[in-house]
């Protein structure tokens, strides 16, 4: 007896906040499972917090269908959280197929929307005022403490938060002055991943998700996070589809080139290479992309050599500068800690992964 929420494809969506309900009407409807390709996102307020709102998906395949002649009626019951709008819509048949139509319209009172997407314009304003640590397909923004992630994309639809996010650093205990210690591995990232696609209201995490005006903030506390060097972006599960690597703390790299301004370099290729306390710091200027884009090798040889594992000559510490480096002000600057065994000789430089061909090498004999 009340005009629908919205009419697109094929179908009518009647709302009753009063009794929690959302109806899907369709006529003439096919015998197959109607319900099978329709999807449903809910932007609800969030528990204990009512001015963040959370995307929530909810599976229809299995919700009730009832039949009346060549009519169907799909029912779904919101029961998780006050649902503020909804979005629904039905997918094409194949897999990553775009949406055959959507449709999003305000479910609460017109007041509790504008109250949300006020709260959510005022808190996006202020972080996207800052610089992201990184800009890759999300710019990312890190709190000083290096606890807090937000995520935040313009343009944005409900498909950007389909796919899981990974955050990855270097254990903190390995970390000194200027980087990990000889026995971390470069590559060894302790990792975790999150959904800000929240299934039937039960969050995996606690991750607040905004979504208003073409805009979305993702925005996830990792406590016990104390990293310098930290790797995040998204993955479908079988392939990333997107990554970046940024060091939460800039400014020590900054004491590490004033350190090494007007000293003897102990070696001097595309890079000059210093050594000092038990470090390696490696400095260019001026500087740009393609002098880092080559990786880093470097291999370490010990005056006694029961110092590594059977059959090794030398330790192989190889870098990639987005994971010891940082570029700015047209200056690059990398450091690398060395083995705390008494060292007999060491050979750095890059080289082109995937060839094996060095663009540049030097030696540093014993101090």
């Amino acid at each position: 007896e009340r005009p629908p929420a919205a009419r697109a494809g094929d179908w009518e969506v009647y709302a009753a906040p009063a009794h929690n309900l959302l109806m899907w009407v369709k006529s003439p409807c096919e015998e197959a499972d109607p319900a099978k390709r329709l999807f449903l996102r809910l932007f609800a307020t969030k528990r204990g917090a009512p001015n963040e709102t959370l995307v929530i998906e909810q599976r229809l395949a299995r919700a009730p269908v009832w039949r009346d002649g060549r009519d169907c009626v799909i029912m779904a019951s919101l029961k998780h959280h006050p649902v503020v709008a909804v979005e629904t819509g039905e997918r094409g048949p194949n897999r990553g197929d775009a949406a055959r139509w959507r449709a999003t319209f305000d479910y609460a009172e017109p007041q509790v929307v504008a109250a949300a997407a006020a709260t959510f314009r005022r808190v996006y304003r202020a972080i996207a005022a800052r610089r992201p640590a990184a800009r890759a397909r999300w710019n990312v923004y890190v709190s000083d403490a290096g606890a807090t992630f937000t995520y935040l994309k313009e343009p944005c639809t409900a498909g950007d938060l389909n796919d899981r996010f990974f955050v990855s650093r270097l254990p903190a205990d390995v970390w000194h002055f200027d980087g990990p210690d000889s026995d971390a591995d470069p590559h060894d990232f302790v990792s975790l991943s999150f959904s800000a696609r929240i299934r039937a209201g039960v969050p995996e995490r606690e991750v607040a998700v905004w979504m208003f005006d073409g805009k979305c903030m993702v925005r996830n506390e990792l406590p016990n996070w104390p990293a310098r060097i930290v790797r995040t972006g998204q993955t479908d599960g079988s392939s990333v589809l997107w990554e970046t690597t940024f060091h939460v703390d800039e400014e020590r790299f900054r004491r590490a080139w004033r350190w090494a301004r007007g000293r003897r370099p102990a070696a001097q290729g595309m890079f000059d290479v210093h050594r000092d306390d038990g470090r390696l710091v490696y400095v260019r200027e001026p500087c740009a992309d393609d002098d880092v884009r080559a990786r880093f090798f470097l291999h370490v040889v010990p005056r006694d050599p029961t110092a590594l594992a059977t059959g090794k000559t030398a330790a192989n510490l190889d870098f990639d500068f987005a994971e010891r480096g940082l570029l700015a002000e047209g200056r690059c600057v990398a450091t690398r800690r060395l083995p705390d065994y008494d060292i007999a000789s060491i050979a750095t430089g890059q080289f082109l992964k995937g060839t094996g061909k060095e663009t540049w090498r030097v030696a540093i004999e014993s101090e």
